[in-house]
């Protein structure tokens, strides 16, 4: 979501990314502006004491956006800088440096806070560190109008009015990040860290230290000076954990201690360290069922579920989809480098009838092999190349319920109930793989590009055993 640009010691534009040029409108007639900025910023091209610098963008199409300078330097000289321009929801830390900055290089106004920002978040006690990564999305990326997804966003703005722990549930690609974001702009702590760490990417040898950190010395080829955990780094923030189920029985006890006393102890370590963090968690499973079957500690589940908000799938957002669609498609010009492009009334239908077993995550692929792949500029329905994988037969919601699926438009043709013992091309590739890597889980999944839970997750998808 940040804007990101390359410019050398002179200023001179190098590289742009894909938001950059979408959201600022490189403009190369505003461009000396930006050198005269960064002129004032870094005299004579010595190197400055400090790791970033602030400025306001200096462009028509977005006035007063904070930017933040990383400069590249060698021999004690500048010899270009990597520019980041974080969206206009987000709210960075270090606004007081930005200030005293633009105080001493404009004479203008100095307002460069966030539209709506005021009035939303209280000042925190201390401030945190300029550095710290905070929320990059806000409640307003998120595109849909249908009621099942609204009732979501307003469960998440009134979370986002305390610190109690949340816990989000969806399946995957529906946008939990999405939410957590949102949740810590847009509460007290917005101008503080916010910090993710996705506990199934990570091995369960591994998770605690990434939690907790460790001293020297405490692990052969770890750093010398021992490092921080995320529970520091999120220190006046949010620590988000996405698919908390999989965290190990280990981290499980050390992290419901950790919350419970707001400290933790690094491993290889014993002097407690203060922390302040507000934690919302994400889940693709129900914790109750996972509590239920012996995988989740019963306390830590009472710990973590104060408020809970339920994401739907994206088939049970009427109308949503060709909203999603179009938005969609206009980034995926940007990103192949084509304009133009519109979706047929085919195409349209053809989306809307699709179950999206993969949801919104599904959808913005599908959007963009489509684009890439058109023929005209009129991407037509055989472009989107859809493929359902046994879509479930009812939607269920987490406290029981069922989610209404939504509706399917006028003439579209209904979807065939496909059962395994049917051809199933991703089904048999994936068999294929099993068979070549000699059922080995972990060559497997290094075959297919995909880390071990994924790969578990697709053999009970398929309900594959050997």
């Amino acid at each position: 979501g940040d804007a990101l640009i390359a410019v050398d010691s002179r200023g001179r534009l190098l590289a742009a990314n894909d938001a950059a040029h979408r959201r600022l409108a490189l403009d190369p007639r505003e461009l000396p502006a930006l050198r005269e900025k960064l002129a004032a910023l870094l005299p004579a091209g010595i190197a400055p004491p400090e790791d970033e610098l602030f400025f306001e963008w200096p462009s028509a199409a977005e006035p007063h956006r904070r930017v933040i300078c990383t400069t590249v330097n060698h021999g004690g000289r500048v010899v270009g800088a990597v520019l980041r321009v974080p969206p206009r929801a987000s709210v960075v830390a270090g606004a007081a440096v930005l200030a005293a900055a633009n105080a001493s290089m404009t004479s203008g106004s100095s307002e460069s806070a966030a539209p709506g920002a005021a009035g939303q978040r209280s000042a925190r006690p201390a401030a945190p560190s300029r550095t710290a990564p905070t929320s990059r999305y806000a409640f307003e990326d998120i595109l849909g109008q249908s009621e099942p997804l609204q009732m979501a966003v307003t469960h998440a703005r009134v979370c986002a009015r305390n610190d109690l722990p949340v816990v989000i549930h969806g399946e995957s690609g529906t946008g939990k990040e999405l939410f957590a974001h949102g949740i810590h702009g847009e509460s007290a702590r917005g101008g503080g860290p916010f910090v993710a760490v996705n506990c199934g990417a990570i091995p369960s040898a591994l998770i605690e230290a990434e939690l907790f950190g460790y001293e020297s010395g405490t692990f052969t080829g770890g750093s010398r000076d021992g490092k921080k955990g995320r529970l520091e780094d999120a220190h006046g923030g949010t620590l988000f954990l996405d698919e908390v189920s999989e965290l190990s029985p280990q981290a499980q006890t050390a992290l419901l201690r950790a919350l419970q006393e707001s400290e933790v102890v690094r491993l290889g370590g014993n002097s407690p360290r203060a922390v302040d963090v507000r934690v919302v968690v994400a889940t693709n499973k129900e914790l109750a069922g996972e509590v239920a079957a012996g995988r989740f500690r019963q306390d830590l589940f009472f710990r973590l579920h104060v408020l809970s908000i339920e994401i739907p799938p994206l088939r049970a957002r009427p109308g949503d989809v060709e909203v999603l669609a179009r938005a969609f498609l206009v980034e995926a010009e940007e990103r192949i480098g084509r304009s133009g492009l519109e979706l047929s009334e085919g195409a349209i239908a053809a989306l809307e009838a699709h179950s999206w077993p993969g949801n919104v995550r599904e959808l913005k692929n599908a959007v963009l092999r489509a684009a890439a792949i058109a023929k005209t500029s009129r991407v037509e329905a055989a472009d989107l190349r859809l493929v359902d994988v046994r879509p479930p037969v009812e939607i269920v919601r987490p406290n029981g319920d069922h989610w209404a699926a939504a509706p399917r438009s006028a003439g579209a043709a209904p979807e065939p109930q496909r059962a395994f013992a049917e051809p199933d091309p991703e089904r048999d590739e994936l068999l294929a793989v099993l068979d070549g890597c000699g059922w080995n889980i972990a060559r497997t999944a290094a075959t297919l590009g995909v880390s071990r839970m994924t790969l578990y997750r697709r053999l009970r998808k398929y309900d594959i055993s050997r």
